[in-house]
């Protein structure tokens, strides 16, 4: 009975929002745009994913998880823009 409450409650979400399940992409959480935005403006001045990492470390610009940027972070986050 609660793996069909489940699946029904999955299908309405998927169908409300288009997905449902899994990590919710990074943005989504209050805070997060901000350091969006900063990631898109250094992009923009051409710089590679080590540098606006080591610019995001330096301005204090967290991750999710409170840890330090790196390079492949910045490409991760950066291709789900």
């Amino acid at each position: 009975m609660i793996v069909l409450k489940l699946h029904a409650a999955r299908q309405r979400a998927r169908a409300k929002t288009g997905i449902c399940e899994g990590r919710k992409p990074f943005g989504t959480w209050q805070g997060e745009q901000e350091t969006i935005a900063r990631m898109k403006e250094l992009a923009k001045q051409g710089l590679n994913y080590t540098h606006i990492a080591d610019a995001l470390n330096a301005e204090g610009l967290p991750t999710r998880i409170g840890s330090k940027w790196f390079p492949t972070t910045v490409s991760r986050t950066h291709a789900q823009l």
